[in-house]
């Protein structure tokens, strides 16, 4: 139980810092796009939707952060999996938050989420299964 506490803020602060500097590319990436598309309004959408996606990137860090804490790690599937399924929970739960409680352009909320999520998950599998491969080839 000491080897959890000890390895677990590092993992899950690599992992976070991760999701951070995805969401901050794929913020400033779409920054341009949607100015120029959807004018001030979108931007504010378009910002809203990249932080809800670092959120759940944030949140969906935890399990894998967790499996790779343990003293024994069997396999990569189930953490990786449990990580999907808060992100994308987190994601439903708050842009259906955002839908209803906010002012923002809901269609370039919607798409500016769902584009930012998909290229944020993009990254955060691959280094995510590279970790657990590390791991799991280090305690062989």
């Amino acid at each position: 139980m000491t080897s959890l506490k000890v390895t677990f803020p590092r993992y899950y602060a690599k992992f976070v810092g991760v999701t951070l500097v995805s969401g901050l590319l794929v913020a400033g990436v779409g920054y341009a796009i949607v100015k120029q598309t959807f004018g001030g309004e979108g931007v504010g959408a378009m910002l809203t939707g990249c932080g809800i996606s670092a959120i759940a990137g944030c949140l969906g860090s935890i399990p894998i952060a967790m499996a790779l804490s343990q003293d024994e790690l069997r396999s990569n599937a189930t953490p990786i999996l449990m990580a999907t399924f808060v992100r994308f929970a987190a994601v439903l739960f708050l842009v259906v938050a955002a839908i209803f409680g906010g002012s923002f352009d809901r269609p370039t909320l919607v798409l500016s989420t769902a584009l930012s999520y998909l290229l944020m998950l993009a990254i955060d599998t691959v280094v995510s299964i590279n970790a657990m491969n590390r791991r799991i080839g280090n305690s062989r």
